[in-house]
């Protein structure tokens, strides 16, 4: 475990920063939850800022190509429909062929 002051003046990280090194994942966070627990224990701390992240879920979604065709839909239009919904349209969405509205049209609309 390294602990660092961080000089003042921008960009101030904080006035305390715990770095912790260690041979896998499962360690250093176990050591930072650890480091945490004390910091949270010291009177004179008064606000704890943790980088660890939180387990994700992760989706998966497989299109089935028959039931697809019988559909008369197109994989890739469902991969489209599917990232839209997932993430959200992607930056550069507006402007599109003069319109002033906010929301881009999907690639079905010429």
């Amino acid at each position: 475990m390294k602990v660092v002051e961080v000089p003042p003046g921008p960009p101030v990280l904080s006035t305390l920063v715990a770095e912790i090194y260690g041979p896998d994942a499962a360690t250093r966070e176990e050591v930072a939850r650890g480091v945490m627990e004390r910091f949270a224990a010291h009177p004179s701390v008064v606000d704890i800022d943790v980088s660890l992240r939180d387990p994700q879920t992760e989706l998966r979604f497989e299109v089935d190509p028959e039931r697809a065709a019988l559909s008369g839909v197109d994989r890739s239009r469902v991969v489209q429909d599917l990232s839209l919904a997932v993430g959200g349209p992607g930056p550069g969405g507006t402007g599109w062929r003069g319109s002033t509205s906010p929301r881009r049209p999907g690639p079905w609309c010429r």
